[in-house]
């Protein structure tokens, strides 16, 4: 009952929204040839700050009419992932001691020292770190309560008790970020003065939604660094969202900018030969907000159903016990008025003959 309310609830706004002016939207419905059912593809953002928790209602539609959520990571496991004892941190950082020892990578600290005006150690990797933080702290720094909202979506989608999945995996975007560290100590024109302009470009295009001049952002940027970070992994995951939207229906949420540009996923799955239409709506609540409202919502269900589960346990369930429970009815009801008894007809005496 609750999930029709919710749904009746999130319809009404969809239509009224109809009538809003459309605008850019990050948000497309894929119709796979090989499955009659919807899947959705959405455009996220990988920080976490209150603007960024406002979405559309078409969004949170999209969500409750598929079956499983996909986002970049499995964000309510990653824990999980990150216990295994398999070798793999250790290796990296076995891999970090190695490469301060490289001329390349003392370059690229110089450099860092000379343009930055600060004073990074060559042979301590926290401090790199911290600059590196630093650098990006302004623009990241989370808001009081807020989490980022790939994690918020995820979230949600289990409240409504959905499965949540990962299109990647944590090792797997730890290791693209020791690509990208590799590439650093190669390519001088990779800077990182990029990084900052990237992450500011695409949070003031996001709230924005300049869905175009993300678009040649992303189109722009330095070669090296979009081919690992989108263009490998865009034709990655948009293999994997081709073979899951033709048996499944799935709500996909990744980083907006994986969706844009000539090695975009909208371009990659078109040429898969889905079909991609985008949603629009004008009305937008905070996911937050939406998130509480059912959860409070599904406390009250449950506290109903154990109550009407102790008071079914009250009754008692035998048929000699139910049978008294009738007469107990029957004797409580209004009875009806009682019917006076009918005359008798008069009897007529026989004369007889003597």
């Amino acid at each position: 009952m609750l999930k029709k309310i919710l749904a009746l609830f999130i319809s009404l706004c969809v239509v009224a929204a109809g009538y809003a002016q459309q605008s850019n939207t990050f948000l497309w419905r894929i119709t796979n040839p090989a499955n009659e059912k919807s899947s959705y593809l959405f455009g996220t953002i990988h920080l976490p700050q209150e603007p960024f928790m406002l979405l559309s209602d078409s969004v949170y539609d999209a969500v409750s009419k598929t079956g499983l959520f996909y986002g970049e990571l499995d964000y309510m496991n990653m824990s999980a992932e990150m216990s295994e004892d398999d070798g793999f941190f250790q290796t990296k950082l076995d891999y970090l001691d190695s490469v301060k020892k490289t001329a390349g990578w003392k370059r690229m600290i110089m450099s860092i020292n000379r343009n930055y005006h600060v004073s990074v150690d060559p042979d301590s990797l926290s401090q790199f770190t911290k600059f590196g933080q630093d650098l990006l702290a302004d623009y990241m720094k989370p808001d009081p309560g807020v989490t980022a909202l790939d994690v918020a979506l995820s979230s949600y989608a289990i409240t409504l008790g959905k499965t949540a999945k990962g299109l990647e995996t944590f090792k797997f975007q730890i290791d693209m970020l020791y690509k990208i560290l590799d590439a650093r100590l190669t390519d001088t024109t990779l800077l990182f003065d990029a990084d900052v302009a990237l992450t500011a470009n695409m949070k003031r295009f996001y709230t924005t939604q300049q869905f175009d001049s993300m678009t040649n952002l992303i189109e722009t940027i330095n070669p090296t660094y979009r081919k690992i970070v989108f263009d490998n992994r865009n034709s990655t995951m948009a293999d994997s969202i081709q073979k899951i939207s033709a048996t499944q229906t799935a709500f996909f949420a990744v980083g907006c900018g994986h969706l844009l540009g000539s090695t975009g996923i909208l371009n990659l799955l078109k040429a898969k030969g889905l079909q991609l239409t985008p949603v629009f709506s004008g009305n937008k609540f905070s996911i937050t907000l939406m998130k509480s409202i059912f959860e409070t919502g599904i406390q009250n269900v449950r506290k109903e159903l154990e109550k009407e589960s102790a008071d079914n346990a009250e009754k008692p369930a035998t048929g000699e016990k139910m049978e008294e429970i009738k007469e107990d009815v029957i004797i409580d009801a209004p009875m009806a008025p009682a019917k006076k008894p009918a005359k008798k007809a008069p009897v007529k005496k026989i004369k007889t003959k003597n």
